[in-house]
């Protein structure tokens, strides 16, 4: 994998751009360039001013003397923030002092790199049986091509050995001793080593004790070394049963961090009884960057069949502590639950279940445990037989928290489904039913850079197209918690009318309805938001979520094996109030009509109208990027395919499609054009292509701005061209070529080859 210096992706490099990135070496803080360009009086954005002794610039409303490019460098690491947007869209950014911003003043240039990785893998044996494996890494991953400074930790290896020994039967005399397996392995990563995928993450150190650690940004970076040895016996069949694991591992990790633990597992099967028990220990050290963390986990679950019923019990307790951590932050947790379940025994017409769970939550300070939560859980569950066609199954939960010098807090859930399989009338149906009262957390929509050209929104949250931008648009939770209750409620039902006759017209269609009702509110009136009342779920004061959604699909003439003809209307109605800023309320409304005809046994004709209404209104802030619109959509299509043999399919498609915003007064007109084939040559071989070609009108207002979703005026151009291989049945390789040009925008290639193996 490698960038071209001569000419990146993003375009050709300037000779003072080259010499910018060869002296920045690996740091793409030291790879910016000058982001500062000098315009005549009124043409520019921004102004020179002092600021004591620095010099900032000043967003100029009315035209300034200089245009200045700002890249985001990350919380605490700028001197800009973001401001807002002007009206037409402009982004403002003033300056808040070194260290005090997000943002830096340059043009960032992208370093061209070079990774390459080559592996050598060895087995001697049955790799699902008793075997010995080998692999070794080689790599090399250059930052900068441009520049030799910090090449000195460009290569690395990679390497890892591993065996097993498996279901060796053990003997004393003429006994059967039962079944034994031994795995063993060991492994290691040099910190100058990177891989194309992550081998490693950070749940990899969780039983190691190094949850947090692992955590810190390079840990996963820096070299690693690991050994473990496992063993399992077995001995019994079932309902008469012993099981023995047991596992050691070692591992040492970045300059002088040290661990090791240790587990054991008994499994247990007698008489109707069954047992788990288990243990695991860890302890890890590091004298350099200080800790001394110590890790128990133990685990017990005991049940046993009595006649109809079946008694179970649970412990489990999980401990945590760092010696190395003084003062008043936490040096250690411990987690205790108990439980007790009573229950149905397996295969009873009615299953149901009643458990209760106490949990305890400890934290040390200064060499103290203190109790930080007291919870209590009741759980009940109730699922019935069939019976007349019909089937309820039913849950309940209420959760107490208690916290010293806190209010009480109580959870309740309860849900309720009832489905019915009616085939004497053709009718299969469900009815849901779900309630809970507890804290709701604000969420708030974040900005998460994902790599060049891989996401769809840009650094101020601007959605900018599909694959067009370096971010995405993240749901995250803030430290606001809302008492609130919920209530969803769904109906899914299929009807057919067979039963009337097959054959006749009145009788040979379907029917989908789907019907959902959703609410989240701060109301007191509980008795309106569990009945569902309108004007409970959807009042402006109270209401945290409303969600109303209806669709209805009608399939009609099937009783024609040349005609397919569906209708479907689909309605969505939202009241969002979950996020910490700008607030919406939506509506769309759809109508969809499908018709297919196969005029001959080798062509098709299809035809199909769409008509969407779609209505957002936000609360924007000042650098919200998710603006009201009122968009009104209808589109024309048909189509015809004609398949002269098994091997070959061509097609051609026609569009016309219309595009009206009252919020921006934008109006777009569409035509498309869309032809496309396939064919499979020698039953090995096949080969697809699809083309679009479209032609898009757009009626702009000046200082408008058209929705995310509209077409790019001018000229747009799609292709696809596949190309796939299947040796066998087993194994298939498929080459692929997409390319794009939208409007006045450059062309964007995607060429991939890619193969696939089945087991």
């Amino acid at each position: 994998e490698k960038d071209d210096p001569g000419r990146l992706r993003t375009g050709e490099l300037a000779a003072d751009d080259e010499a910018i990135l060869a002296a920045a070496g690996d740091d793409p803080l030291l790879a910016v360039a000058s982001g500062v360009t000098a315009r005549n009086p009124g043409e520019g954005q921004y102004d020179l001013a002092l600021a004591g002794s620095e010099t900032i610039y000043v967003f100029n409303p009315d035209g300034g003397a200089w245009d200045v490019n700002f890249f985001y460098a990350g919380p605490g690491n700028g001197d800009y923030t973001l401001e807002g947007l002007t009206e037409t869209g402009k982004e403002v950014f003033v300056h808040k002092g070194t260290g005090l911003g997000n943002y830096l003043i340059g043009r960032p240039l992208l370093m061209p790199t070079s990774q390459s990785v080559a592996t050598l893998n060895a087995a001697v044996g049955d790799t699902a049986g008793d075997h010995l494996r080998a692999e070794w890494n080689f790599g090399n991953h250059d930052l900068n091509q441009l520049s030799d400074i910090d090449n000195q930790d460009n290569q690395g290896t990679a390497g890892r050995l591993a065996g097993r020994l498996r279901d060796k039967q053990l003997t004393w005399g003429d006994r059967t001793l039962g079944l034994a397996t031994i795995n063993a392995f060991w492994e290691k990563q040099d910190a100058e080593f990177k891989p194309f995928q992550i081998h490693k993450t950070v749940f990899d150190y969780d039983d190691w004790g190094l949850a947090d650690r692992a955590r810190r940004d390079g840990f996963l970076d820096q070299k690693d070394d690991e050994a473990g040895l496992d063993g399992v016996w077995k001995i019994g069949e079932v309902g008469k049963s012993l099981e023995l694991r047991g596992n050691l591992g070692r591992l040492k990790h970045g300059v002088n961090l040290e661990a090791d633990r240790w587990s054991g597992t008994v499994q247990w099967g007698l008489a109707g009884g069954r047992g788990s028990h288990s243990q695991r220990t860890a302890h890890a050290s590091d004298t350099i960057d200080p800790l001394e963390i110590t890790h128990l986990d133990r685990n017990h679950r005991l049940s046993w069949v009595i006649g109809p019923v079946v008694p179970a019990a649970s412990y489990s307790f999980r401990q945590w502590e760092d010696a190395r951590i003084t003062g008043n932050r936490a040096a250690g947790y411990r987690l205790e639950e108990l439980g007790a379940k009573l229950g149905s025994a397996p295969g009873r017409s009615l299953d149901w279940r009643v458990e209760f769970k106490r949990g305890l939550a400890d934290s040390l300070v200064q060499g103290i445990w203190q109790l930080q939560r007291d919870s209590r859980t009741f759980t009940s569950g109730l699922a019935s037989g069939r019976f007349a066609g019909m089937r309820l199954v039913g849950d309940g939960t209420i959760r107490r928290v208690m916290s010293p010098g806190l209010p009480e807090q109580t959870t309740r859930l309860a849900s309720l489904n009832v489905s019915g399989d009616w085939q004497q009338i053709a009718s299969i149906w469900s009815l849901g039913y779900r309630v809970d009262n507890s804290r709701t957390e604000v969420l708030d929509r974040q900005v998460v850079f994902v790599g060049e050209r891989q996401g769809d929104f840009n650094q101020d949250g601007e959605f900018v197209g599909e694959g067009q931008g370096d971010y995405n648009m993240v749901l995250v939770g803030t430290d606001s918690l809302v008492a609130a209750t919920g209530v969803v409620a769904d109906l899914n039902w299929r009807q057919g009318f067979d039963f009337l006759g097959s054959e006749r017209w009145f009788s040979s269609w379907n029917a989908l309805t789907l019907a959902s009702v959703e609410g989240r509110s701060t109301t007191d009136d509980i008795g309106g938001l569990l009945a569902l009342d309108p004007s409970v779920l959807f009042d402006a004061e109270t209401a945290v979520l409303g969600d109303f959604h209806f669709s209805e699909e009608l399939n009609f003439l099937r009783h024609l094996k040349k005609v397919d003809l569906r209708v479907k209307f689909d309605f969505r109605e939202t009241m969002d109030r979950q996020y910490a800023d700008h607030p919406e309320d939506r509506v769309n409304r759809s109508w969809q009509v499908n018709g297919n005809l196969n005029l001959t046994r080798q062509s098709s004709l299809r035809v199909r109208w769409h008509q969407l209404d779609e209505n957002r209104f936000s609360s924007e802030s000042a650098g919200s990027a998710r603006r009201s619109y009122a968009s009104f959509t209808r589109g024309y299509e048909t189509g015809w395919s004609f398949r002269p043999s098994s091997d070959l399919r061509v097609g051609i498609d026609g569009e016309l499609i219309t595009r009206d915003d009252a919020v921006s007064g934008v109006d777009q007109l569409e035509y498309a054009l869309r032809p496309t084939f396939r064919q499979r040559i020698h039953r090995q071989w096949t080969v697809q292509g699809n083309l679009r070609l479209a032609d898009v009108t757009s009626n702009e207002p000046s200082g408008s701005q058209r929705p995310w979703f509209y077409s790019i005026p001018g000229r747009n151009f799609e292709s696809s061209l596949r190309v796939a291989w299947e040796p066998s049945q087993y194994l298939s390789v498929a080459a692929s070529w997409f390319t794009r040009k939208q409007g006045d925008r450059r062309w964007q290639h995607d060429i991939r080859l890619e193969s696939t193996a089945r087991f």
